[in-house]
C-alpha cells in the first residue's frame, strides 16, 4: 500500500482532540437536530470538530474558520467551499457581520490573542450563540464594545462554565481549559474571581474561600533568570514556577534545587529560568513552611501540593495566592505543637484553619 498525502492529511484530521472532548464541546452548543442556519467552527488546530459537526447536523451550513498561517497544514479534509481563513480581528469582524443566524464553536489561540477573538465576535454579532474552549484566564483582560456604547470585560458575558482540563488533547495545552457559553447581555455585577473559583478543584473550595477572606500576604511571585544567591536564604522560599502544574515540573521532591536551598541551606549558583518566590517575615516562618512543603516528598501527595494543584494553573502567579494557606506560619508550630512535633503538618495546618479531611474533601471541622 502506498501512503499518499491525502491519507496522511486524513490521519491528521482524526488526531489532536479526543472524541469525548470533541462531542462535549459540540454538545454544549445545544444545537437542534434540524438546525438549518450557519455553524462556524473556528480556530481549532485540527478540523476534527468541523468534521464531527458536519456529521451531526446535516441540514446546517458548517464552515471551518482558521488563521491563514495554518492554511497549508490544517486545511486538509475540508471542502474548499467550507473554508474561511482570516489574518486578524478585522477580518473576523467582517465575516461575523455576514451571518444573522450563526452558532460559533471556537478554540481560539490562547494568551493575549484568545480573548480578543471572542470579544470581537461578540461585539460584531451580539445575538450569536457562542461556545468557547479556552482557559478562564483568557477572559480576564479582553473587552467587549457593547451596543450601549460601553466596554465590558468578556467574563461578564459568561453564562455556563465547565472545566475539562488538558487531557482531551493530543498534547498538553493547559490545566484549566474550560467550555463556556456566553449570554446575550453582560452582567456587570460579576467579578473575575467568581468565575475563577468555579474552575478550581471543588474538593478544596472551603480552603480557597478561607484564604481569600483571611489573606495575609503569603504570595508566590514568579521570577525569571535568577540565581538563588540573589535571595535571602533565611526568609525567601524558592521553587520552580511549575510547582503548580499537573503536567510538568516538580517542586516537592527532596533533592531538587529548591529543597537544597530551603531545607539543606545549600547555596545554588545556577541561573534558574522560572522561579516562584515567597518572602516570609521571619526565618521560623519560612522553615515551618518548608517543613510542611517537602514532608510528603513528591508532588500531589501532601496538603500544600494538593491545594496548589487544585488551583489548576500552568505557571505560578501572584493572583493564585489563595492556593497557599494564609495562616501565621511563624506561630502554627507552637499553636499546634503536638501535631507539629509529630510531623503531622497537614493536620496541624488544617486544624489551624478550622478544617479537616472528610475522605478526599476538606470540610469545616466540628
Amino acid at each position: 500500500m502506498k501512503l499518499t498525502t491525502t491519507d496522511l492529511e486524513l490521519f491528521r484530521a482524526k488526531m489532536g482532540m479526543q472524541d469525548w472532548l470533541v462531542d462535549r464541546v459540540i454538545d454544549e452548543a445545544k444545537i437542534p437536530a434540524n438546525y438549518t442556519g450557519t455553524i462556524i467552527v473556528a480556530f481549532f488546530l485540527t478540523p476534527k470538530v468541523y468534521l464531527r459537526t458536519k456529521e451531526r447536523y446535516l441540514q446546517a451550513k458548517v464552515l471551518y474558520a482558521a488563521n491563514e498561517k495554518y492554511k497549508d497544514f490544517f486545511g486538509y479534509a475540508v471542502p474548499e467551499d467550507d473554508k474561511i481563513y482570516v489574518q486578524d480581528e478585522k477580518e473576523l469582524q467582517y465575516i461575523m457581520q455576514c451571518f444573522s443566524n450563526v452558532i460559533a464553536i471556537s478554540n481560539p489561540p490562547y494568551g493575549s490573542e484568545g480573548g480578543p477573538c471572542i470579544a470581537t465576535t461578540k461585539s460584531t454579532n451580539p445575538k450569536a450563540k457562542m461556545v468557547t474552549l479556552m482557559p478562564i484566564s483568557c477572559y480576564k483582560t479582553a473587552k467587549v464594545q457593547w451596543t450601549d456604547g460601553r466596554e465590558y470585560p468578556l467574563y461578564q458575558f459568561i453564562d455556563t462554565i465547565k472545566v475539562v482540563g488538558g487531557d482531551g488533547f493530543g498534547a498538553v495545552i493547559t490545566e484549566n481549559n474550560c467550555i463556556t457559553t456566553l449570554k446575550d447581555e453582560p452582567d456587570p455585577s460579576k467579578t473575575y474571581l467568581e468565575y475563577v473559583l468555579l474552575t478550581v478543584d471543588q474538593r478544596y473550595r472551603a480552603v480557597y474561600d478561607w484564604n481569600i477572606a483571611n489573606a495575609n500576604g503569603i504570595v508566590m511571585k514568579p521570577v525569571s533568570n535568577k540565581s538563588a544567591s540573589e535571595f535571602n536564604i533565611d526568609t525567601d522560599f524558592i521553587e520552580t514556577a511549575r510547582c503548580c502544574s499537573l503536567k510538568s515540573g516538580a517542586g516537592f521532591g527532596k533533592g531538587g534545587f529548591g529543597y537544597m536551598w530551603n531545607v539543606s541551606k545549600v547555596l545554588s549558583k545556577d541561573i534558574i529560568k522560572q522561579l516562584g518566590v515567597i518572602s516570609f517575615p521571619t526565618k521560623k516562618a519560612k522553615d515551618n513552611f518548608a517543613a510542611a512543603w517537602y514532608a510528603a516528598g513528591k508532588k500531589g501527595a501532601g496538603l500544600l501540593s494538593k491545594l496548589l494543584l487544585g488551583v489548576r494553573c500552568a505557571g505560578i502567579s501572584a493572583e493564585y495566592y489563595y492556593g497557599f494557606p494564609q495562616i501565621n506560619w511563624d506561630t502554627v508550630s507552637d499553636n499546634q505543637k503536638d501535631l507539629w512535633d509529630a510531623g503531622d503538618y497537614d493536620t496541624a495546618i488544617l486544624t489551624e484553619m478550622g478544617f479537616k479531611w472528610n475522605g478526599d474533601t476538606i470540610v469545616k471541622a466540628d
